[in-house]
């Protein structure tokens, strides 16, 4: 049988033609990647003859699209490959060689709303002076990454870091402004993925609530609702959901069998390249010594993809009192783009570092924040243990 989501995509599949123009370059070939109405991934390649491509394909809905030219390099930041929204349309598309990144598109409702967001971080990005902070912060993560241990490097590109948050706060301003006053634009629920993370449920279900109805049941709209739910099943109040592991040392790890033996369990999530998360360790370990006779347990879940660098960290942070698992991204699955994965920080809705966890010795969720406050977790163990 069917699913749903593929007979609603087979029922209002719609054409979309696309005729394009790129100055500076007379042939050669342009790829257009993107979800086709049955929700399969179409790379379509067309050769481009005087200047000029052309592509037809069915979508049901705008898409977001990516179209790839002579590139030298598989970021996003390459100057010959952008990214855009198709529409069941006829569109007409101009690019500049070697500056796909300023294309003019025709005939797309959502890309005009897209190109309009770009030309606000493009304002905000000048007004703030941000390149010259951007370069700085680059240039120490790639020697930090050179030098994950260096203290000294960890602390300078932390305030470089830091130095950028005026900038990513009046983006984001701006971002749910324009989410909040268009309530039927397609482009609204695709800009809440990058925000949803800080949000409370309560504040993602009012503003998802508030869409029109088919940008409810879009594809973006679909994949919001799925973390408010989500964010629901494991916020304060919500009982924990189990997992099973292995730790550092080889030993078994499931969440359930530590809860019936504690008062109270920590979820630390953290990585070894998370620099605020390595800030707060001394902190957490007072925390544990604080606590640990009163029944206080600590999960550390790591993020990490190199076990080396993993271990590492524990030792030279001197954590080795704490239950340290990894949490079990299949990064094969997650390069080839699928989602169906049950690890342990997808599980939890975690996508900000570090995020910690307190749950009760009945499997509840009794405080949750994501960020490097530690004076909320002290104030949340003081109400608990009254010291």
């Amino acid at each position: 049988m069917l699913g749903n989501s593929f007979l609603y995509n087979e029922l209002f599949a719609q054409i979309f033609k696309i005729n394009g123009k790129i100055e500076g370059q007379n042939s050669g070939s342009i790829v257009l990647g993107y979800s086709n109405s049955k929700n399969q991934v179409i790379n379509d390649t067309c050769i481009i003859t005087n200047g000029a491509f052309s592509f037809t394909g069915f979508i049901s809905e705008p898409t977001l699209a990516f179209l790839s030219g002579e590139t030298k390099s598989r970021t996003m930041d390459d100057p010959n490959r952008t990214e855009l929204f198709i529409e069941p349309s006829n569109m007409t598309i101009y690019l500049t060689f070697n500056d796909f990144k300023h294309l003019q598109v025709i005939g797309s409702k959502t890309q005009t709303e897209m190109s309009y967001i770009r030309s606000v971080k493009d304002s905000l990005f000048r007004i703030m002076k941000v390149q010259e902070l951007q370069s700085v912060y680059m240039e120490l993560a790639y020697k930090l990454a050179k030098d994950k241990e260096n203290q000294e490097l960890q602390n300078s590109t932390q305030n470089a870091y830091n130095l950028l948050q005026p900038f990513r706060e009046a983006l984001k301003n701006s971002e749910i402004k324009f989410i909040i006053s268009h309530p039927k634009s397609y482009l609204s629920p695709y800009l809440m993925r990058f925000y949803y993370v800080k949000m409370s449920p309560d504040s993602l279900k009012k503003i998802y609530e508030s869409f029109d109805y088919n940008i409810q049941n879009s594809f973006s709209g679909k994949l919001l609702k799925d973390q408010v739910l989500k964010k629901f099943r494991v916020g304060e109040g919500n009982q924990a959901i189990n997992f099973r592991s292995v730790d550092v040392k080889g030993e078994a790890v499931e969440l359930s069998s530590i809860i019936k033996s504690q008062k109270y369990v920590l979820l630390d999530f953290w990585a070894s390249w998370c620099i605020p998360c390595r800030q707060g360790s001394p902190h957490l370990k007072e925390l544990y010594k604080k606590y640990q006779a009163m029944g206080l347990a600590v999960i550390c879940i790591s993020s990490d993809r190199n076990k080396e660098d993993w271990e590492k960290a524990i030792l030279k942070d001197k954590t080795t009192m704490f239950r340290h698992v990894l949490d079990d991204l299949d990064t094969t699955k997650f390069q080839k783009g699928e989602t169906n994965q049950k690890n342990i920080n997808s599980e939890y809705v975690i996508g900000l570092l570090p995020t910690k966890i307190l749950i009760d010795k009945n499997g509840v969720i009794v405080f949750r924040y994501e960020g490097a406050n530690d004076s909320l977790l002290d104030k949340k163990l003081f109400e608990i243990f009254g010291f």
